[in-house]
């Protein structure tokens, strides 16, 4: 039996624009995905999860547009392995909020299968690309950015092709949920189909030029001056479509309420927002006297691991 755990995610700048090619910034956060994998008798495949309490059973080569599914197989064919396999999932992470839930679950349940069956951990890089694979099933043209920062942890610099780290020291984050369960396929759809606009191209390429002015502060050590970029980057998303009503009254409530910068992390149209505070604890106090439910994350975690 294999544990294997990986942080869900805020997506600092980049959001949709990294589907394109433009930069992004990515963070791991201290909630977390575990997945624990163990042989089974004959052929198939048995995930459970304990927080929704769905179970799915199939053959383990069933083909099947389930990412866990996916997930298990891509373990399974790394780890060159016909065994069954039974999968329990435990989530820290909000599910359909924009914080990495389903690339997490991925990047967790290849850990603990591949590691299964192989004997030893994948390197995060391949386990990176595994779990980048099983997320082109749940996702319309991924960027790639959620299943490498679940893998690699930390603070990342992403361009498709290219990743750095951040040297950055852990931040606090108050985040915001709107009520509202958002649908990321949905949401890049909604992009995609208007991508040929130019005020949209213009767009794209404004929230990449905004990750290579927050890298730069973050190079330098001030991250007070993230705030500022985050209430740009947020302008340019509502340009793009992908804000909704819930969103906007969050973020004037943050606003209101002292925030440095707020946010939509992820693909927008619902899920969250972020928040930049100096007094994380009295915003997340004014979230929830206006009814949102708040709370505070910490950045630049582990990734992917076996516990």
């Amino acid at each position: 039996m294999i544990r294997a755990s990986a942080p869900g995610k805020l997506i600092l700048f980049g959001d949709h624009a990294v589907v394109y090619g433009e930069p992004g910034i990515a963070t791991a956060i201290n909630k977390r995905v575990y997945s624990t994998a163990c042989e089974l008798e004959g052929r198939k495949i048995i995930i459970e999860s304990k927080d929704t309490g769905e179970t799915i059973e199939c053959g383990i080569r069933d083909k099947s547009k389930n990412p866990i599914v996916a997930a298990v197989q891509e373990a399974q064919k790394f780890s060159k392995s016909r065994s069954g396999v039974g999968v329990e999932i435990n989530s820290q992470i909000p599910i359909g909020a924009g914080l990495g839930s389903s690339a997490a679950v991925a990047t967790a349940t290849i850990a603990s299968v591949a590691t299964l069956f192989n004997g030893k951990e994948p390197s995060t890089m391949e386990i990176a690309e595994m779990a980048y694979k099983a997320d082109k099933l749940a996702h319309e043209s991924p960027s790639g950015i959620d299943t490498a920062i679940t893998s690699l942890g930390g603070t990342i610099f992403f361009k498709k092709g290219n990743i750095s780290q951040l040297d950055s020291d852990p931040l606090t984050f108050v985040v915001a949920n709107s009520g509202v369960r958002r649908n990321t396929s949905d949401m890049v759809l909604r992009v995609k189909n208007s991508i040929m606009d130019p005020r949209v191209a213009l767009s794209m390429f404004s929230i990449g030029s905004l990750a290579k002015e927050a890298r730069t502060v973050f190079m330098n050590k001030r991250p007070v001056d993230l705030g500022p970029l985050m209430d740009r980057g947020q302008s340019l998303l509502k340009d793009l479509g992908v804000s909704s009503t819930a969103i906007e009254d969050l973020v004037k409530l943050a606003k209101d309420s002292g925030a440095i910068g707020s946010k939509i992390t992820g693909a927008g149209g619902g899920g969250c927002i972020i928040s930049l505070s100096d007094d994380p604890e009295d915003l997340i106090k004014a979230f929830k006297e206006n009814g949102a439910f708040a709370y505070s994350v910490r950045t630049n975690q582990p990734g992917v691991r076996i516990e």
